[in-house]
């Protein structure tokens, strides 16, 4: 009879213990889950190309001459070289307007103007002069008079124009004596995606 006894108590514990193991599995798989996320998509050819399409609209104040644009044959270009820019008296100035276009299909915006405010000038005398680099004045702005300004856009497919002005500063008290070669005036915009 213990034996009857014991095989029932051992049947009663083996299904105590499936279902023991079996409500343990459904309170484990009851506080787990997995969440998955997939995707599929592309990468379309895009452009980044932001060149000056314009030089155009040179304005001579005073007795200044010269200041070719360079060869517009070559526009547009990410370089405009001016050359042979003559300045004879005090408040000779020269002024162009230039335009920056993105030719691209990625909006983007003005870096810094650390470098476009930088006066890069080398002066080169003749002959001993008085003249120097402090006497050029190199200013560029917005066309219509705006400042220039860190983060100013050039969204796709539009255009800013500026206006570059070289002046031999009007309040020089004389007439230079000797040639003065102006060289390395160099303006640099950084742009960079928006």
């Amino acid at each position: 009879m213990e034996n009857r006894n014991n095989k029932g108590l051992r049947t009663l514990v083996i299904i105590t213990l499936i279902i023991a193991v079996a409500g343990i599995s459904v309170a484990f798989a009851a506080l787990s889950q997995t969440l998955t996320i997939t995707a599929t998509g592309e990468i379309h050819a895009t452009d980044w190309d932001i060149k000056w399409t314009d030089a155009e609209g040179k304005v001579l104040v005073g007795a200044s001459n010269g200041a070719d644009e360079g060869t517009n044959s070559s526009i547009p270009s990410t370089t405009i070289t001016l050359s042979d820019i003559v300045l004879i008296a005090p408040g000779d100035k020269i002024e162009w307007t230039f335009t920056a276009e993105n030719l691209g299909d990625i909006d983007a915006e003005l870096e810094s103007i650390t470098n476009l405010l930088a006066k890069n000038i080398t002066i080169h005398n003749e002959e001993e002069s008085d003249i120097s680099e402090n006497d050029i004045i190199v200013t560029i702005k917005k066309a219509g008079g705006g400042a220039i300004a860190a983060g100013d856009a050039l969204d796709a497919g539009t255009t800013q124009d500026y206006v570059l002005t070289i002046e031999f500063d009007p309040n020089f008290q004389d007439l230079p004596s000797h040639n003065v070669t102006i060289t390395a005036i160099t303006i640099l915009f950084p742009w960079v995606q928006k």
